[in-house]
């Protein structure tokens, strides 16, 4: 995906009234995931993260962004926090054309056509 797109996607999600609060970050060439929370309009740079809650790492090395359905610190244990998934489905789709896969767990967005 191209810094431009990425941009419009993240500004969306920043600026979107969904309540977004965690999404999960796989690199290109690394086999972990990091967790974060969701990112703000001033973590949105031209080709990067500013530094901060993410770290300053170029758009380019994402190779998927996943948004789970639902988290919570112990699964089936505690209180879940329940994210709209099928309303950022809906927000993307007015961001052009994604790779985007949508199933139980969640939304994951790729960075590279499947």
């Amino acid at each position: 995906m191209s810094n431009a797109k990425w941009r419009k996607v993240l500004h969306a999600v920043a600026t979107s009234d969904l309540g977004l609060t965690r999404s999960e970050w796989k690199c290109i060439d690394s086999p972990y995931v990091m967790v974060h929370g969701v990112p703000h309009v001033h973590d949105i740079m031209d080709e990067r993260f500013a530094d901060g809650q993410f770290q300053p790492f170029e758009y380019k090395w994402i190779e998927w962004v996943r948004f789970p359905r639902a988290y919570g610190p112990f699964p089936g244990l505690c209180d879940e926090v329940v994210q709209d998934i099928d309303g950022l489905k809906r927000l993307l789709d007015t961001c052009g054309r994604l790779s985007v896969r949508v199933d139980e767990s969640g939304l994951t967005l790729f960075a590279y056509g499947r």
